[in-house]
């Protein structure tokens, strides 16, 4: 969190000085008045502390906002630079009129607000070196986030798709509500989940903000939220294993910035005294220690937590940032593989411009 921190906050001076000139220039534009006038550099002075105000609480609808008309405005910058040598009128104009940011921020953002709420299936085959007759079905939903973008109907439509292909394991991967989620809603999002129907159930394990532990006064405890899972009929995974079939080990993990206080088990610890003939698969919140979980004899591995770079282009620097060491999609190391989701929704904003809403279904072939 540090890290987002320190960025962000680097990003505020260039985003002032961005703003002194946009509104100076689109002031001048509309008033004709002379560009020497002190209320002009006052009025643009001001109004560009404010907007760095307004920015400063980054995970807020309003700083969304800024931080968009900044870049485009940046953009639109270098590209006058690039063209003002034409000499055309019409472009200076269109330049200095101060409106293009504001057309460009609301399209690029108009199409993030809808684009969140289309919900694709993500499909996979993975191919293991272990005896699995029958293959496996994991179907995978993470980073619900619940009550950002969807309300209880539309989260029982996509329950519903998920149970009709029939998968053998379902698996939720964190971040099922957070601390913007009232205890009402945790309970309906949870009791729709529970619906869900595999041939070897339902396995949870915990995100990083299911617990609410973002917020001075989380709506709901851990303990509720614990027994709202099991009311339902949806296993806890928290350093877990557990055996299914003959020929599978799911194993689930703790959240890495849950538990760095009191620790979690290695991956080597938490597999001890597993037949690492069987199929292993490995829920884990966050896409980290992928070195370890290889050597650990992990064969897959499903996360979520990065929500492939929601807002773009967070995705392109979120190993800079600390979300984890694969931003989206399928990566191996040897024998081991790990895919790594976008999530069903996202959090902070109803907004998706870097990557796709999607839920998992992965198809596991053996020997």
């Amino acid at each position: 969190m540090w890290r987002i921190l320190i960025v962000m906050g680097v990003l505020m001076i260039p985003v002032g000085v961005f703003f002194y000139f946009y509104f100076r220039r689109t002031i001048l534009f509309w008033s004709h008045k002379e560009e020497k006038s002190r209320g002009i550099r006052n009025a643009s002075i001001i109004l560009a502390v404010l907007m760095v105000i307004g920015s400063a609480n980054t995970f807020s609808a309003t700083a969304l906002v800024i931080l968009h008309v900044a870049a485009v405005q940046a953009v639109i910058q270098l590209l006058w630079l690039a063209v003002k040598r034409l000499d055309k009128p019409v472009l200076e104009k269109i330049y200095r009129c101060g409106l293009v940011p504001l057309a460009v921020t609301t399209v690029i953002l108009g199409y993030g607000y809808f684009h969140m709420k289309d919900v694709e299936r993500k499909d996979y085959t993975v191919a293991v070196d272990k005896e699995l007759p029958e293959g496996v079905t994991v179907a995978m939903l993470s980073d619900l986030h619940f009550g950002t973008t969807m309300d209880v109907e539309k989260l029982q439509e996509y329950c519903d798709e998920i149970s009709t292909q029939n998968p053998d394991i379902i698996a939720l991967c964190g971040d099922i509500v957070d601390e913007r989620t009232t205890k009402e809603e945790m309970q309906q999002a949870i009791q729709v989940l529970g619906s869900m129907k595999s041939r070897y159930g339902l396995y949870y394990v915990f995100g990083n903000h299911d617990p609410a532990t973002y917020s001075f006064h989380p709506p709901f405890t851990v303990t509720e939220l614990t027994a709202q899972f099991e009311a339902n009929g949806i296993q806890m995974l928290t350093d877990d294993c557990v055996e299914l079939g003959e020929n599978i080990v799911l194993a689930g993990r703790l959240d890495r910035s849950y538990t760095m206080e009191s620790g979690r088990k290695s991956t080597e610890e938490l597999l001890e005294g597993v037949d690492k003939e069987k199929f292993i698969l490995l829920l884990d919140h966050q896409p980290v220690e992928l070195e370890e979980n290889a050597a650990a004899g992990v064969d897959l591995q499903l996360s979520g937590h990065t929500h492939g770079g929601q807002i773009w282009p967070v995705g392109l620097i979120s190993d800079v940032l600390g979300f984890g060491e694969l931003n989206y999609g399928e990566k191996t190391i040897g024998s081991y593989h790990i895919i790594v989701s976008s999530g069903i929704a996202g959090w902070g904003y109803p907004i998706r411009t870097g990557s796709d809403s999607e839920y998992l279904m992965v198809e596991v072939s053996g020997k």
